[in-house]
């Protein structure tokens, strides 16, 4: 896996969930890409808790409706203005080192 490469598919992925295709099979879509993008660094070699520091990182947000585990919080990956929730605090911490990794830009809105 090329950094220049994966860069360009998490932007473009990114770019997709910010668009708000989240709200729909469309954004489950994406984010099952993105998701695999990582699996795929990882199955490579690539060792991405070296890059859980940096633009990207991991932190929290309460859930909107009370989620289906119980949880109070739940796991984000942020960069700037955009936040990304996700299942649990160890994809957190592997898709922020992806996203460090590959030097993944903050999505714009619109």
């Amino acid at each position: 896996m090329r950094r220049d490469d994966a860069r360009r598919l998490a932007r473009e992925i990114l770019r997709q969930i910010e668009r708000k295709e989240r709200s729909g099979t469309a954004g489950f879509l994406s984010y099952k890409l993105l998701r695999r993008l990582v699996v795929h660094a990882q199955l490579v070699g690539i060792r991405l808790e070296q890059y859980v520091t940096g633009p990207w990182t991991v932190g929290t947000a309460e859930p909107t409706l009370w989620s289906r585990f119980g949880e109070i919080v739940l796991p984000t990956v942020e960069r700037g203005g955009f936040r990304l929730p996700v299942p649990d605090a160890a994809e957190a911490h592997s898709l922020a080192g992806f996203l460090n990794w590959c030097d993944a830009p903050e999505p714009q809105a619109g």
